[in-house]
């Protein structure tokens, strides 16, 4: 099993090293072309190599601790009938699943850097996982009371919108993106796959559940990280923010930067996972009733998840932002039609590197027993991700772009698209623009949007300038699963009417 999770994972990465090494000569060889340095080069390839071994080590560690943990705890909350109890533990469970989010923990420490320390970073995780909770609240009363999720989404993104709103006039556009990339930032590696667990194991304690109640926890889960953070950044609108200078990699040499920020990462791997450890613990004492060999299977998981989570924090921070943020800078230094292009091809390939991206396709194929494959999931995906990285890479170019312009009409089409969306693509759409913003996007993407923004802002921009990427990337392949479902509902009704 761990073998053929290390060659999915690396069969998953190999499309990024392979654009990286592409990149690396398009820039040594074109006119005006400044390649990146040798040593930020042989740090990511080594950072690959890490990435590959943490995310298999987490991969499998998901499924001897989390994911089981997220299902059993479903079907037991369930089975309690007390309403107080599933609530209470539904919402707790949020709340640490989002803490332990490694996507999370990589958004709030660049927004804490850029910010020069004004925005916490703790402060922003602790606001984004209190709106987990209550999302997840609201998903298990959705699921118990039989709610349907349009009017749950129209109402979500209502609040988001005015929020927004408010955001916007107060900041001056320079929070706005912030928000948005947040509801991007905690559905990646850790929570994805909890969090589809947990729903299919409350939809399996209904014998009446639908395809479509397995889905759509994800998606609302992610409007509540919007406005969480939105809360928060309303506190800190009145303040003024300095402009951001990024450096494109300030790390010196190439073995040094991994053992130096070691210690780093395994604190914060730790302080991560453990109080989701002891949340397992107390639900086990109380629902789970697990015996010894069970509890010390999921032990294990557990520790293996935070191997893995360790690995990847170390490989992301030191091995992708940096040369991510160089390529971005070095390929905008040719052009913007050169580097709309890369990113197109950057965003569409990346996709098929993130871990929750896969988990989502395989539930889908087992929700649908088969009948929707995973290979046209994944060709809308990649091209709602490649078109996502376009706009904001036209985004950085044009000043008068600017990002509510994009964002918030996306999400209204998003919404209104969900009323001639067949029902089980609903939630499922929803769910699949979050999870298309997991580890990869968090790191790799955003460098390289950071990256161009720098260069076309003349070495400097606005803390708003370098967010609002994984924005556009949770929003687009929203829409493009939407389409895909229509095409899907079309060719079940032709193939309905030929068999009768």
């Amino acid at each position: 099993m761990l073998l053929n999770k290390l060659k999915d994972v690396a069969l998953s990465v190999a499309p990024v090293v392979g654009i990286v090494l592409v990149l690396q000569l398009i820039l040594s060889v074109v006119p005006g072309g400044t390649p990146v340095a040798i040593e930020s080069l042989v740090r990511f390839l080594i950072g690959s190599v890490i990435l590959i071994t943490g995310l298999t080590i987490l991969l499998f560690g998901l499924e001897l601790s989390i994911n089981k943990v997220g299902e059993e705890s479903g079907l037991a909350l369930i089975k309690t009938r007390n309403l107080g109890i599933i609530l209470t533990v539904a919402g707790l469970l949020g709340f640490f699943v989002a803490v332990a989010e490694p996507d999370l923990l990589i958004l709030a420490m660049q927004i804490n850097e850029f910010s020069q320390g004004m925005l916490n970073t703790y402060l922003i995780i602790i606001s984004i996982a209190f709106g987990v909770g209550l999302m997840m609240i609201l998903s298990f009363l959705r699921i118990i009371f039989k709610w349907k999720i349009r009017p749950i989404l129209f109402t979500l993104y209502g609040i988001i919108f005015l929020l927004t709103i408010i955001l916007e006039i107060r900041s001056g556009g320079t929070l706005f993106p912030i928000a948005f990339d947040s509801s991007a930032s905690v559905t990646g590696a850790v929570a994805v796959p909890f969090i589809l667990a947990l729903g299919i194991g409350v939809s399996r304690a209904d014998k009446n559940a639908k395809e479509e109640d397995s889905f759509g926890m994800v998606g609302i889960t992610s409007a509540g990280t919007i406005i969480g953070a939105s809360v928060y950044l309303l506190f800190k609108s009145h303040l003024k923010f300095p402009e951001v200078t990024i450096a494109s990699d300030s790390l010196d040499g190439v073995f040094k930067p991994f053992i130096f920020e070691l210690p780093t990462y395994l604190w914060q791997a730790a302080l991560a996972l453990v109080p989701f450890i002891i949340l397992y613990l107390i639900i086990n004492a109380t629902i789970l009733k697990d015996n010894k060999r069970d509890i010390g299977s999921k032990l294990v998981g557990f520790l293996y998840v935070f191997i893995g989570l360790l690995l990847f924090l170390l490989s992301a921070n030191v091995g992708y932002i940096g040369i991510a943020r160089e390529l971005g800078q070095n390929m905008a230094q040719l052009g913007i039609v050169p580097v709309a292009i890369t990113g197109f091809v950057i965003g569409a390939l990346v996709i098929l590197a993130e871990s929750s991206v896969h988990v989502l396709t395989d539930q889908i194929y087992n929700v649908t027993s088969g009948s929707l494959k995973k290979i046209p999931v994944l060709i809308a995906l990649s091209i709602g991700v490649g078109v996502s990285i376009l706009i904001m890479v036209f985004r950085t170019y044009f000043e008068w772009l600017t990002l509510p312009m994009l964002i918030l009409p996306l999400y209204a089409a998003a919404l209104i698209m969900s009323i001639f969306t067949p029902n089980l693509f609903v939630g499922l759409s929803f769910d699949s623009g979050a999870t298309s913003s997991g580890p990869m996007a968090a790191t790799f993407i955003l460098g390289f949007v950071q990256g161009v923004a720098v260069y076309f802002g003349g070495t400097t921009a606005t803390l708003g300038d370098v967010f609002g990427a994984m924005a556009a990337v949770t929003v687009v392949p929203i829409l493009a699963i939407q389409i895909l479902g229509i095409i899907y509902n079309i060719k079940l009704k032709r193939g309905a009417k030929k068999n009768g």
